[in-house]
């Protein structure tokens, strides 16, 4: 259509150890794996548009508008008794513009 835009895909690992004290009781953790993967698609619909290669050094920019969708899925590591997670538990669904 050429619109410009991105897909994109993430997917966070941690490794480490945390603590701290919440209402007085010890959250301490030490924690290995994956947290929730991320989705995301995002389009230009104003301003920057889609461009060959030999176009790109006589582009001049100008106002940029664009929308983005993101979904979060909850697939990382999570134990509801432990207040510190790599995962959410949740699925989230995020518009940006």
């Amino acid at each position: 259509f050429g619109l410009s835009g991105k897909a994109d895909v993430v997917v966070p690992i941690a490794f480490g150890d945390w603590g701290g004290y919440f209402n007085g009781t010890d959250t301490t953790r030490a924690a290995n794996g994956m947290g929730d993967l991320r989705f995301r698609l995002s389009v230009n619909f104003l301003g920057a548009p889609a461009l060959e290669k030999a176009d790109f050094p006589g582009y001049t920019p100008t106002k940029i508008s664009g929308i983005s969708l993101q979904v979060i899925t909850p697939t990382g590591k999570y134990d509801p008794d432990r207040l510190i997670n790599l995962g959410s538990n949740l699925w989230v669904f995020r518009i940006q513009w």
